[in-house]
């Protein structure tokens, strides 16, 4: 069976972002740049045509015409001239140049230059020898279009940045890592010798003994832990067949733990991280018999989805503080939950699994592979 799919990862999804910011950039000139642009050049040539109609309805009353003529300059920025075309510069819009050629019936369209800077000038010939010019100042739809691109120009950059911090973070945390595990694992020696030197140690007191060993012990855990939370486990997935044998090596381990339900897994299912499951179990294990009280006991549930593993002894569990502080990604303060608890937490979520709790009970779930 498939294993469970997992969530892209943070790289995964800023490329995501940075590919969609891409596509947004015609995306955006097309569909919302395209129809501003013709919007504005239709309104301008239905503005043209009907200047152009009402100057020749006032052919027969020069003063009002050139009353009417002025007005619309100054109202409306349209100035209509009975002389020859002025000299055409390159256009700087072309596409509103070409928006306005196409939604007027006729004449042509062309770009000169104005006293305030470009202007456009439709041209048209009614009747031979009568050119009528109509000159315009177009929109200013270059703020509005340099603006859009800035705007999405700096979401690309936003993005090329976030994935370059995203890179240096991982490298970072590679090297954490890489130097947490190597420090966890050359400890391991001066603890052997530490613990063999006192145990050399002939005219040193029993207590004094129990208590020097009690404290190699305890960093001994937790260099454990630390190797345990930087060391990768195995991915092999585990059948029902091999469920028995998985138990009963736990069971030899923890010989004093109590076991219920072990016996009954999902009929036809795969447990896709076995070793993390084996590892988290023990941590918990080890934090149940050393920190609480007599008997330990395992529930093993299966719910179809996951299998359950839960770990609870006589005392009075894990606090309602410790895992508030769980939740938070902290390390507990509290006696005997440190970082065991955090450690196991993070590999179980690797793995697609969980830690739960619930009124001071501490377990584990674990998806069966192939399911959501």
């Amino acid at each position: 069976m498939p294993e469970r799919r997992r969530w892209p990862s943070a790289r995964q999804v800023l490329l995501g972002v940075l590919l969609a910011q891409l596509l947004a950039v015609p995306a955006v000139g097309w569909g919302v740049l395209r129809p501003l642009v013709h919007r504005s050049a239709h309104e301008l040539a239905t503005a043209m045509q009907l200047a152009a109609a009402q100057w020749r309805a006032l052919a027969a009353d020069p003063p009002a015409r050139r009353a009417w003529g002025e007005a619309l300059a100054r109202e409306h920025g349209l100035q209509i001239l009975e002389d020859a075309p002025a000299a055409a510069i390159p256009p700087g819009l072309d596409v509103y140049v070409w928006a306005l050629t196409h939604a007027l019936p006729s004449g042509s369209v062309s770009v000169i230059e104005g006293p305030q800077g470009s202007r456009v000038q439709w041209v048209d010939d009614p009747a031979p020898g009568r050119v009528l010019r109509i000159v315009a100042s177009p929109p200013r739809l270059r703020p509005a279009v340099l603006a859009l691109l800035a705007l999405q120009l700096s979401g690309i950059a936003g993005t090329l940045l976030a994935l370059r911090w995203q890179a240096h973070l991982a490298l970072q945390q590679r090297r954490k890592t890489i130097l947490l595990g190597s420090l966890a694992h050359d400890l391991r020696t001066p603890l052997t010798r530490l613990r063999l030197l006192v145990d050399l140690q002939d005219g040193l007191p029993g207590a004094d003994r129990a208590a020097m060993l009690g404290s190699v012990a305890a960093l001994q855990s937790l260099v454990d832990q630390s190797l345990d939370l930087f060391t990768p486990a195995g991915h092999e997935p585990l059948s029902t067949e091999g469920w028995a044998a998985w138990v009963a090596a736990r069971q030899s381990a923890w010989p004093d733990v109590v076991w219920t339900g072990a016996d009954s897994p999902c009929a036809d299912a795969q447990l896709p991280h076995p070793e993390t499951l084996a590892r988290a179990l023990g941590n918990l294990l080890d934090n149940a018999r050393h920190h609480g009280r007599a008997p330990v006991r395992v529930t093993v549930r299966d719910d179809g989805r996951a299998l359950h593993l839960t770990v609870q002894d006589a005392g009075t569990g894990v606090p309602a503080a410790v895992w508030k502080s769980l939740c938070r990604q902290e390390v507990p303060t509290a006696q005997g939950h440190g970082i065991g608890l955090l450690s196991t937490r993070w590999r179980m979520e690797r793995a697609g699994g969980a830690l739960t709790w619930h009124n001071g009970v501490v377990g584990l779930r674990m998806p069966w592979a192939g399911t959501p």
